[in-house]
């Protein structure tokens, strides 16, 4: 059974490794990074006619600091099934990427709108709007704080031999990449598939994998595509 890395934090790690398991194929859960809420940013909060989010974990940090229900402009089908799940009604779906969030946002038109995030965010969503002649504000409700080095699970999985590691963000992909190189096992990963949500996280990846696939579509499905199509 091919052997799958799961890098990405809780609580998506444990429902990447369903789908991943429910397809066939072996998932090691090994989160690089935790998120930590930081709800007393709500106080901050300005008025708003409209959420946006760039991430499932902003939807739950919104609603886990006592976020009032607004219409929301999501990135991408996870985030819109958060935001579902959370009781927001979803005015917009993106194509998972901050610029075709932002276009859609604009063609809206939907008022203030309330960019809600982490303290490190891929992309600059509120740069875009504003320069659409929107109103729009930050607010950072959760960070995702690093882990200092590899995680035992990962770390076993390399040694053990791998068919494919997944990587979701830009900064998950960096970070993957400097505590492999730190553990000295980049070598080990000379016969691994890895599989990049979208070209920004291909780039930001350094270490010689056997290939590095990029996902037709920015969710999951297109994980298990590319397994399905690539099954060893």
């Amino acid at each position: 059974m091919s052997t799958v890395l799961i890098t990405r934090p809780q609580p998506d790690a444990d429902r990447t490794a369903a789908e991943v398991q429910a397809h066939g194929f072996n998932p090691i859960v090994a989160p690089l990074m935790r998120i930590a809420l930081r709800p007393h940013a709500l106080q901050d909060a300005p008025d708003c006619d409209a959420l946006a989010f760039t991430s499932a974990n902003g939807v739950r940090a919104w609603r886990a600091a006592g976020g009032s229900v607004r219409p929301c402009y999501v990135v991408g089908p996870a985030s819109a099934e958060a935001a579902r799940e959370a009781g927001l009604p979803v005015a917009g779906v993106a194509e998972g990427d901050v610029e075709t969030l932002a276009a859609l946002i604009a063609k809206e038109r939907p008022g203030r709108v309330l960019h809600v995030g982490g303290t490190a965010l891929a992309g600059d969503l509120t740069g875009r709007l504003s320069r659409e002649g929107l109103p729009v504000q930050a607010i950072a409700l959760y960070e995702a704080v690093a882990e200092t080095a590899l995680p035992p699970e990962a770390r076993g999985a390399i040694c053990a031999g791998l068919s494919f590691v997944l990587l979701f963000s830009p900064r998950s992909a960096r970070l993957f990449c400097r505590l492999v190189r730190e553990a000295g096992l980049q070598d080990e990963l000379r016969n691994t598939r890895c599989a990049a949500l979208s070209p920004a996280v291909a780039e930001a990846v350094d270490i010689p994998f056997a290939d590095v696939i990029v996902s037709d579509r920015r969710d999951l499905s297109g994980f298990v595509d590319i397994l399905s199509a690539r099954r060893t």
